[in-house]
């Protein structure tokens, strides 16, 4: 899983801290705009400032062409612009366009999100071998990371896991009977 955001509402109160974009408790590495034909024009304003500040913004199989809401007759050339402005005049699917010291994307369709995504953002883990009944949620709280893993298959599943950053100890909390342990003291392999 990549850290991104969906546009769909919360990124006007979002704010940039230079390399992430913060929505409420949470933080991302790209924004995604998934099959969007109408768009609030403040919103996709924020979205183009993040972009140049380093944010990735994509677009999966088209991007906005009408302003949306009460101000959308007045917002259409603003809208185009700022569309210009992350994709570039003729975006091409598959091409980055260089928006300030950020990138826009257009993909032809949502399945190529992961792996274009995979290859620009810095993943919040790395799974071997990648378990297909395990997915996780990671969230920073007061400096500490926290990550939950759900197995949601019938068997147990086995695999390591690469986490970024500095090494620090890991615990385990079970959420069956509310036990806590320590799995690793040391140094965890980072990627």
């Amino acid at each position: 899983m990549i850290s991104t955001a969906s546009i769909s509402g919360p990124v006007r109160l979002g704010a940039s801290d230079g390399r992430r974009l913060k929505v409420g408790a949470g933080t991302y590495e790209a924004l995604i705009l998934p099959n969007l034909e109408r768009m609030d024009v403040p919103a996709l304003a924020r979205a183009a400032a993040y972009c140049r500040t380093v944010g990735m913004v994509v677009a999966t199989r088209r991007l906005p062409v009408r302003a949306a809401g009460a101000a959308s007759l007045r917002g259409q050339a603003e809208l185009t612009r700022l569309v210009e402005d992350i994709f570039g005049r003729d975006p091409q699917p598959g091409i980055p366009h260089v928006c300030g010291r950020g990138r826009g994307l257009l993909l032809s369709n949502d399945g190529d999100a992961g792996p274009a995504l995979g290859a620009a953002v810095v993943p919040s883990l790395r799974f071997s071998p990648r378990p297909p009944t395990v997915g996780f949620l990671h969230r920073r709280i007061d400096g500490r990371d926290l990550y939950f893993f759900l197995n949601v298959g019938p068997d147990t599943a086995s695999f390591t896991v690469d986490f970024p950053g500095p090494a620090r100890p890991l615990e385990a909390w079970d959420a069956l009977d509310g036990s806590i342990r320590r799995i690793f003291e040391g140094a965890v392999r980072r990627h």
